[in-house]
């Protein structure tokens, strides 16, 4: 089964569901720690690593939220690090109490970071900035394109490609994407991974959207990896457009 048909033109853009799934911590999203709580934050660090989780926390630099482990303590904030290229893109995963986290919010938007980027990928990128626009989609950033914007610190190469995260609202917007990043990766010669967001905080990788075989997908949750049936997920975007109509 593909899920990929071609799309109609004309979306408005509408920013709710976007917003409405950041507004609680889920993976991707951006924590910042508090400085006075490094000795209990790189506790249980590992010792080589310990002095560059507490640089990171006195820098002010985020954290990203990353799957909970069956071994993170109950309660605990699972986070992960990735260092620059200069300290070979080394990651660390780390759990903090929420009373340690000082401020949160959502991976940066792409019409965030585009600035900052070389002119041989911004181009790309650029283009597809406008693309998400006429369909009324936000796409988000995380992986090394975010980090570098978050941090000035290099993390791209020549070949990096570009992490996207997307919330669709209903079945046609979610056409509407799969459709812009497969016409996008051909038309450019650039890659883009990442995940839609389902309505009940599922997430599945684009590209097996696309090019979907089988009635099952790989679903990604904050605490979870697991296969469910296509038709769940896609019930959710209907059940959605029909509480907008309503």
């Amino acid at each position: 089964m593909c899920l990929l048909h071609r799309s109609a033109p004309g979306f408005a853009a509408r920013k709710g569901v976007d917003m409405n799934h950041w507004s609680a911590i889920h993976r991707h999203s951006l924590a910042w720690l508090q400085p006075t709580a490094i000795d209990a934050i790189t506790a249980d660090v590992s010792v080589e690593w310990r002095d560059s989780v507490a640089d990171w926390v006195r820098l002010a630099r985020p954290f990203v939220i990353r799957r909970r482990c069956p071994d993170d303590q109950a309660g605990a904030i699972p986070l992960g690090l990735s260092l620059p290229l200069s300290q070979g893109k080394q990651r660390i995963a780390l759990a903090v109490r929420s009373s340690d986290i000082i401020r949160r919010m959502p991976p940066p938007a792409l019409h965030e970071v585009i600035g900052g980027v070389d002119s041989d990928f911004r181009i790309p990128l650029e283009r597809l900035l406008q693309g998400a626009e006429a369909i009324g989609t936000t796409f988000r950033v995380f992986g090394s394109l975010a980090s570098q914007w978050l941090t000035d610190e290099q993390y791209q190469s020549p070949e990096s490609d570009i992490d996207l995260l997307a919330a669709p609202e209903d079945l046609g917007r979610l056409y509407a994407i799969i459709e812009l990043l497969t016409d996008w990766e051909r038309e450019t010669g650039r890659k883009a991974d990442g995940e839609i967001f389902f309505p009940g905080g599922q997430a599945v990788a684009w590209r097996e959207l696309a090019q979907a075989t089988s009635p099952m997908l790989l679903i990604k949750t904050d605490s979870e990896v697991y296969l469910e049936k296509s038709s769940v997920l896609l019930n959710q975007l209907s059940q959605l457009a029909e509480e907008h109509v309503a």
